[in-house]
């Protein structure tokens, strides 16, 4: 509602594309990586339950890797679509966005599988107390437009995944 009020209407319809194109794929994600790794991660001998998550977020990064170059072509064609429509100054902060978001949501669900829940909690405080306070500190500023919402999409949740980083040091590979 913020930026729908801060930016219009316009703006707001091609954030929207965005931000959905953002959950399919966050959707997408917990279908192929995140549910599986819930499930069986219990069927796991404690021995190999590190190795196991390794090779889980491999799929991850293997995962994210396909999901920005698909992103990348798409955005392509659009542009060729609708060229009066520049959208190509939305390339690199939409792509970050996509990045950060995929491995947070990974490491928040490793946690939250590993019943770290007070670790999880902190690091989405982190991340969207930081996204309202950046919207409303941009607005303040009058430097709120589309590309700045975008980068402090990706900004915010880069925070996240520094907070649940540590989570990594325990994978084997």
């Amino acid at each position: 509602i913020l930026i729908l009020k801060f930016l219009g209407i316009k703006s707001y319809g091609i954030f929207s594309f965005f931000w959905l194109t953002i959950l399919f794929i966050n959707s997408t994600q917990l279908s192929f990586l995140i549910y599986p790794m819930m499930t069986n991660s219990s069927k796991q001998k404690i021995g190999e339950l590190d190795l196991f998550y390794g090779s889980i977020f491999i799929h991850q990064v293997a995962f994210t890797i396909v999901v920005l170059f698909l992103v990348f072509l798409a955005l392509n064609c659009i542009q060729i679509i609708l060229g009066e429509l520049t959208i190509k100054i939305f390339y690199l902060p939409f792509i970050c966005s996509i990045f950060f978001t995929q491995i947070y949501q990974f490491f928040r669900r490793l946690l939250l599988n590993k019943k770290n829940f007070l670790w999880a909690i902190c690091s989405d405080f982190t991340v969207f107390s930081s996204l309202i306070v950046a919207i409303i500190y941009l607005n303040y500023l009058e430097k709120l437009n589309l590309e700045n919402i975008i980068w402090t999409f990706a900004f915010s949740f880069s925070l996240g995944l520094i907070i649940c980083s540590p989570i990594i040091i325990n994978f084997k590979t």
